[in-house]
């Protein structure tokens, strides 16, 4: 027992030494990971999601032909499609580490922007944009 003692004495002198120039802590770093745990992204977490929804008015009716606009926030990048006779739109495969701003407009009236953010983790998601009536 003794020359086992004496065998690790040097070695826990040099850990106490890299603990001491450390700043003498003796926690652990909290950045290490979890025994088993990864890094890596969750394999059931898809890495694209659909977005949909219907445009309306403020009486709840669906507006066709209003213009949907989609801009991811990364790369500053838009598109746009028209909606159905039903007032929908639908965006599929979009990533799901990007945020994105939605509105729809219609002879020069607006919804209000909408963001889809990158924590939300759904991979379908619903967002209906209503569009005020105009002014007479």
């Amino acid at each position: 027992m003794t020359s086992i003692r004496n065998a690790m004495r040097p070695v826990l002198s040099v850990l106490l030494g890299v603990m001491i120039a450390a700043g003498g802590s003796l926690a652990w770093p909290v950045a290490w990971p979890i025994e088993g745990g990864s890094d890596k992204k969750d394999k059931n977490q898809p890495e694209v999601r659909d977005l949909s929804g219907e445009v309306m008015d403020t009486g709840n009716a669906p507006l066709e032909n209003a213009i949907v606009h989609l801009k991811n926030r990364s790369t500053q990048t838009e598109k746009s499609l028209l909606t159905g006779k039903d007032g929908s739109y639908h965006f599929p495969g979009l990533s799901t580490s990007v945020d994105y701003e939605l509105y729809a407009e219609l002879q020069g009236r607006k919804s209000e922007t909408r963001t889809l953010s990158a924590l939300d983790g759904r991979e379908r998601v619903i967002l209906n944009l209503t569009i005020n009536p105009a002014k007479p």
